[in-house]
């Protein structure tokens, strides 16, 4: 809310953006789901400037990106346009029993 409402450049942090946004390198798994959104925010805030257009931007395509392509159960890496970029894409490219 404070993203879309407050225009407040913070960055929400679901499931989805936590799974998309991990697997692409960005923050670390933590025991507590609200230290690993912190430890995601932090990772993210070195890459987006602090534009509130960019967080928005960022947040709206990294949640549609975990719902559609980075699935939780069945990621479809094969197809998806951020696996040069993307650690775990690689490793399952190179192990496809995952």
């Amino acid at each position: 809310m404070l993203l879309f409402a407050a225009d407040q450049p913070i960055m929400p942090v679901d499931a989805r953006v936590s799974r998309a946004a991990r697997r692409l390198g960005y923050g670390e798994q933590q025991g507590d789901f609200a230290k690993t959104a912190r430890s995601i925010r932090e990772a993210l805030a070195t890459e987006l400037s602090p534009d509130k257009e960019a967080y928005r931007q960022a947040f709206l395509y990294l949640s549609h990106h975990g719902a559609a392509t980075c699935t939780e159960a069945d990621p479809h890496c094969s197809v998806c346009p951020l696996l040069k970029d993307c650690p775990e894409g690689k490793k399952r490219a190179r192990s496809p029993a995952l």
